[in-house]
């Protein structure tokens, strides 16, 4: 069986025989009288057609006929199985441009929360003209990796602001390294403990945050204090709330601009959005 015959007989079934579809035997014939016919002739010919579908000259596909169809459907598949795959990455391309367009519209509602939310740590040039914001945990590899990207894009770049925003997902000891480092922001170190908790390696407890406390400088006894505090719990929820709103699953994610950017994706990456929103804020 060729593949036209295929198609042809596929399309039929799947189109219900509508729009005209005569079946004689085993041989589909397209007919369409009306499409180059004038208006008058049109609508006479509307005239004599049944007022009930089910009075209509072409009959419905014969129930029999439906194992038939089903096997050549199934020929044509497994005689052109790269017609699955190609329908699939059509499917995940609609999908993610729906999903793209709905991230910008929500990064976009959000901006406010984003960019001038004056409960997020930062760091860099408090007045630069690109901010980068990154959803981090700090149980993470892939954040504690994606570190030395904000640091180097900090160093190379005076213009840069880098809003932190603590994303504690990955199990409670996250949700108290979190919480310490918020409070060290309290004593204006929360860029070191920051750099401190990502340098570490391994799960961490309350006896090593003090201690990397200590080192950085920080009043731990005061630490301690702060970390407990209603306001700092409240935020950890606010950020994982915001989280769900940009359909932000996991860490690292970052944004800049309206544009939002999921899991790691380098150096190179952040360089190429902060040039990018650079470029539009020019236009």
């Amino acid at each position: 069986m060729n593949k036209i015959k295929y198609l042809l007989l596929a399309t039929a079934v799947i189109g219900g025989f509508a729009g005209g579809m005569a079946v004689a035997g085993r041989t589909l014939v397209a007919q369409d009288a009306t499409q180059d016919a004038p208006k008058d002739a049109v609508a006479a010919e509307n005239e004599f057609m049944p007022a009930n579908p089910s009075d209509t000259a072409f009959p419905a596909p014969v129930v029999e006929n439906k194992e038939a169809i089903e096997q050549l459907i199934h020929d044509y598949i497994m005689d052109n199985p790269e017609v699955i795959i190609q329908a699939v990455e059509k499917y995940g391309e609609a999908q993610r441009a729906v999903e793209q367009e709905r991230t910008q519209g929500a990064v976009k509602d959000n901006v406010s929360w984003l960019y001038q939310n004056k409960a997020h740590p930062e760091a860099g040039n408090k007045d630069g003209d690109i901010t980068i914001v990154e959803f981090f945990d700090y149980n993470c590899g892939y954040c504690k990796r994606a570190l030395s990207d904000i640091m180097t894009i900090m160093g190379e770049d005076s213009n840069i602001r880098v809003v932190f925003v603590e994303l504690p997902i990955l199990g409670p000891t996250s949700t108290d390294a979190s919480k310490w480092a918020l409070a060290a922001a309290k004593q204006d170190l929360y860029l070191e403990f920051h750099v401190a908790l990502m340098e570490h390696r391994g799960r961490i407890n309350d006896e090593q945050l003090a201690v990397l406390a200590e080192k950085v400088g920080l009043d731990v006894e005061k630490l301690k204090a702060d970390k407990n505090s209603a306001e700092i719990a409240a935020q950890i929820d606010e950020n994982i709330e915001m989280a769900r709103t940009l359909g932000i699953t996991g860490t690292p994610a970052f944004t800049i601009g309206e544009d939002l950017a999921r899991g790691y994706v380098g150096l190179d990456a952040l360089r190429a959005g902060i040039k990018s929103n650079r470029d539009a804020a020019k236009k």
